[in-house]
């Protein structure tokens, strides 16, 4: 039994547990599992709109109710020969307490819900903060819903542009025409063909890679606008050994990009998206191509901290990003094994024996299928890091 798990169920066990100690215990459990939600997040500290309390509340209420038949049918399970309660498959903490939220959200997200999120997230104005917190809230949940669709299974990179799209044109949603989950399933049946499409077309993509290309320098020169580069600038300004002209040119626009690279550590991903817009415009991208990805569209609002681009981190852009389109190739029988799903876990540092549980597929065949399309993929990997 997973140790964390066998502790946080262990109060449970006793028989003879007053009912004032169970619930504590039980509520404590169920504010573990609500740790890493999805949903019902709060937006610095606090929610924004009642909705997202509701939101929350319900998904804890859920949660407590499953939990509660959870235990008592464990309870009515043989104990195990050291004492404690079969857990059933012997699921560790992060798969059981995962699976516990999913069937909880599953459970919350009516259609009504979800109508409430978009129209909820169409009151803020476009580039607000709240606008995005919102968003993400829609999106995830949409996730949740479309994890459970079995009558469906889409590339990741579909369902990624469909809701890039959702946050896009947000607008568009209208309650009266239709729940979310049907505007969400149109869109779902028109990407296929529109990826298709700009893969044909040779403009876009030339304009695609430019696009990142420009991005990965913008990111390059933040990252390396230091503190201390600021300084010897200024040093040589004070000192009259460089004249106004350079400061312009030189130490303002640094001083710009030092002042990101330090918000950058507080909001990645509003960075990001700027810096992708600010590339955008360097280049005078034609607006008629659509370059939203799922790392730079308003998906997630992810804290992550602070870290220098390495190569490393040049690679996981490129995998996350798909610039070239060539990552979705899978193994035949399974269209979640993807080689950006593949590359991205073992990046992670996922072993191959989790990626084979998770797939259902034999270890020889990832690990077989991943450096064959690696081998096929690397120089334009390559390409892209170099400029």
């Amino acid at each position: 039994m997973d140790a964390k798990l066998a502790a946080l169920l262990a109060p449970l066990q006793k028989p003879d547990l007053a009912e004032a100690d169970y619930q504590l215990a039980l509520n404590q459990l169920a504010d573990e599992v609500l740790r890493s939600r999805k949903i019902g997040r709060s937006y610095q500290g606090q929610f924004p709109a009642p909705l997202y309390q509701d939101l929350y509340d319900n998904l804890r209420n859920q949660v407590l109710r499953n939990l509660t038949l959870e235990c008592d049918r464990l309870r009515d399970r043989p104990y195990n020969l050291n004492g404690t309660l079969p857990i059933p498959e012997n699921l560790s903490w992060d798969e059981w307490a995962t699976r516990q939220r999913f069937k909880a959200a599953r459970a919350i997200l009516t259609d009504e819900c979800l109508s409430q999120l978009a129209q909820t997230a169409q009151q803020y104005p476009s580039g607000d903060s709240l606008r995005q917190y919102a968003l993400s809230e829609l999106v995830q949940a949409l996730r949740l819903v479309k994890q459970a669709d079995t009558t469906a299974a889409h590339a990741p990179d579909t369902l990624n542009r469909t809701l890039s799209y959702v946050c896009e044109k947000i607008e568009q949603y209208d309650p009266k025409r239709g729940p979310v989950i049907a505007w969400v399933n149109y869109h779902l049946k028109l990407t296929p063909g529109l990826i298709q499409q700009e893969q044909q077309d040779k403009v876009i993509q030339s304009s695609r890679r430019k696009l990142f290309r420009t991005r990965l320098m913008l990111k390059r020169l933040m990252q390396s606008a230091s503190l201390e580069t600021l300084l010897s600038w200024l040093y040589l300004y004070l000192k009259k050994l460089i004249n106004q002209i350079l400061v312009t040119y030189g130490l303002i626009p640094l001083t710009f990009f030092h002042r990101l690279s330090h918000l950058y550590s507080l909001d990645r991903s509003a960075v990001e998206t700027f810096l992708f817009d600010l590339a955008a415009a360097v280049i005078h991208t034609s607006p008629k191509i659509s370059f939203a990805e799922p790392e730079t569209a308003p998906l997630e609002n992810i804290s992550t901290p602070n870290t220098h681009n390495t190569l490393s981190d040049e690679i996981r852009q490129y995998l996350e990003t798909d610039p070239d389109q060539i990552l979705q190739k899978h193994i035949q029988g399974c269209r979640r094994a993807t080689f950006q799903t593949i590359a991205l876990a073992r990046l992670n540092g996922q072993r191959w024996s989790d990626l084979a549980a998770e797939f259902n597929i034999a270890v020889p065949t990832l690990s077989s299928f991943y450096e064959r399309t690696l081998k096929q993929i690397a120089p334009r990997i390559k390409e892209y890091i170099q400029i």
